[in-house]
């Protein structure tokens, strides 16, 4: 039972090493150097949909299960709640549901590519044309 118990933990322990960090990435070329927790919900949930420089937001989900669950669940919520807040958005006029992509990669090649877009990854090396505005532990 013991040996059991142990195993249990350790598997605990190591899948969650495994997602320890999402990083909030931005494009080099953007003039925002940090970003805190209401101003990345509020551009997830497409309340802020401008920069300050009045430049449109480019949203961009993650869509690989790790990082979604480790992002969305620091807001205290699912994915499902803000995809349901995306179509509302979609269906009113008022928004436009975030580009979805496969993976890390695939975020920060598209962030290094915009300068008006935002995604979340897992790797903290995410090359030149890239920065880190926020850290989820």
């Amino acid at each position: 039972m013991k040996k059991i118990y142990l195993f249990l933990l350790g598997f605990f322990f190591i899948s969650n090493l495994s997602i320890a960090q999402v990083y909030v990435i931005l494009n080099s070329n953007n003039s925002i150097e940090n970003l805190n927790k209401t101003d990345i919900e509020n551009i997830y949930t497409l309340k802020k949909k401008n920069w300050d420089n009045g430049s449109k937001i480019i949203v961009i989900d993650n869509k690989d299960e790790n990082a979604s669950k480790k992002f969305y669940g620091f807001f205290g919520k699912q994915v499902s709640d803000f995809r349901k807040i995306w179509l509302r958005a979609q269906f009113s006029g008022e928004g436009q549901a975030p580009l979805v992509l496969n993976n890390d990669d695939e975020v920060i090649q598209k962030v290094s590519n915009e300068v008006n877009s935002i995604g979340f990854v897992t790797k903290k090396d995410v090359g030149k044309n890239a920065k880190i505005a926020f850290q989820i532990e």
